[in-house]
C-alpha cells in the first residue's frame, strides 16, 4: 500500500457508498415505472458509476488483507 492513497476506512466507506447507490437507483427506476427509455440511461451510468466505485474499493480491501 502506497503512504499516499486512501486508507482502509475510506475504502469501506466508497462501498457502503456504492450499494447504497446502486439500491437507490434501482429503487428510483421500480418507484418510477419504465413507461419509456429514460430509465436504461439511468441504469447505464448510474449503475456503471456506482458498481465500479464498489467494485474496485472491494478489490482493494481484499488486496490489503492478503498482503
Amino acid at each position: 500500500m502506497t503512504r499516499f492513497g486512501p486508507s482502509r476506512g475510506e475504502h469501506k466507506l466508497r462501498v457502503a457508498i456504492g450499494v447504497l447507490g446502486m439500491a437507490l437507483t434501482l429503487g428510483a427506476i421500480l418507484f418510477h415505472g419504465t413507461d419509456s427509455l429514460k430509465w436504461i440511461e439511468v441504469a447505464v451510468i448510474g449503475g456503471a458509476f456506482f458498481s465500479g466505485t464498489a467494485a474496485l474499493s472491494a478489490r482493494a480491501l481484499m488486496r490489503k488483507e492478503s498482503e
